[in-house]
């Protein structure tokens, strides 16, 4: 998910500025997926790769997402002069006023511009490269799958998982562009706390819906491929190795993460309502768990690194025994997976 200020700046002068410059957008060389995305590519270098759809979808993830970490932190270094210490939208116990009742000194402030181009622009971002790369299990499917019948619950899941990160977007981009601070004085911290609670809201349905749209995808393979993959691991028994050859481990280990993710979200948005119960919404978010925007965003991001790192182990054993193996046992239904595949 996108993380808000995740990291700061301290601004001491020019020469630190320009390396903060430099930081900020060399992201998109810094990425983990850029180093997965090179390795991907030149385990697969006799082919035009970049021009097939599954590519496309890896570098369109890895450029829009690195963008997006750009514009969050772009915006720091522009409107420094908003005096932003430390915020973070998933955080609210960093909200902090000037008074003795937040025991605090600190003021954060950010300008309408602030909260619009750089909060506003990084995270719409960061999700469209999500939505991009979220096509890729129902398009590796797909290629395996040549009905469309049993493909219908994907593609209804896949549309409402892609629509509730764009009403993510919404929520933040357009319903909430005038929600910033103005100053020690006139900010509204009940408003920032009930647009944070309809946000953890927000992304309790989105779990929901990579949930179904995983298990479905799951269903459609295992009821139309994996039940003849028992004959290419009948002398294979290391995890290693089966992870290797099939994805459906994948999905084991990427439907198990997001579904902890959803329940532990579920029951910190129900505990949070239930100690609201007399409506004091910053006391009820103020000591929000820190560590809950790192589960959330691992649970996530690991979809993302299992995009990269199964092309990887696919190109890996393309030429060898398993896939010829594979063509074998699926020869009744028609299918050939091949280096050569259109969409590989």
């Amino acid at each position: 998910m996108y993380e808000m200020e995740y990291s700061y700046f301290t601004i001491n002068n020019n020469d630190n500025r320009v390396e903060q410059w430099t930081d900020a957008w060399s992201y998109m060389f810094t990425s983990p997926y850029f180093g997965l995305l090179i390795l991907t590519l030149i385990l697969s270098y006799n082919n035009n790769n970049w021009k097939k759809p599954i590519y496309r979808i890896m570098i369109l993830h890895w450029i829009i997402r690195a963008l997006g970490e750009g514009f969050k932190s772009s915006g720091t270094l522009i409107y420094y002069n908003d005096e932003v210490h430390k915020y973070s939208s998933n955080n609210i116990g960093m909200i902090k006023k000037r008074n003795e009742k937040y025991n605090t000194n600190k003021e954060i402030l950010y300008s309408p511009d602030h909260w619009k181009f750089a909060q506003g622009c990084g995270a719409s971002l960061n999700y469209i490269g999500q939505i991009i790369g979220d096509w890729y299990l129902y398009l590796r499917t797909k290629t395996v799958v040549d009905n469309k019948k049993q493909m219908i619950f994907p593609s209804i899941f896949i549309i409402l998982f892609n629509f509730s990160k764009a009403f993510q977007i919404f929520h933040f981009f357009v319903l909430n562009k005038d929600l910033y601070q103005k100053d020690h004085e006139g900010v509204n911290l009940t408003e920032l706390v009930e647009f944070k609670a309809s946000w953890w809201k927000i992304n309790i349905v989105i779990f929901l819906f990579s949930f179904l749209y995983e298990i479905s995808i799951l269903w459609v393979l295992k009821k139309n491929v994996f039940t003849e993959f028992s004959k290419i691991l009948e002398n294979e028994n290391s995890f290693l190795s089966r992870f290797k050859k099939i994805s459906l481990y994948r999905l084991y280990i990427t439907t198990s993460i997001s579904v902890g993710a959803l329940i532990v979200l579920v029951i910190f948005v129900i505990g949070t309502n239930k100690f609201n119960s007399n409506k004091d919404y910053i006391n009820a978010y103020r000591g929000e768990p820190v560590g809950l925007d790192s589960l959330q965003n691992y649970a996530i991001n690991i979809n993302y690194y299992m995009i990269y790192l199964d092309q990887i182990l696919l190109k890996k054993y393309t030429n060898t025994k398993i896939i010829k193996t594979l063509n074998d046992v699926l020869t009744d239904n028609q299918i050939d997976i091949d280096s050569n595949n259109e969409l590989y």
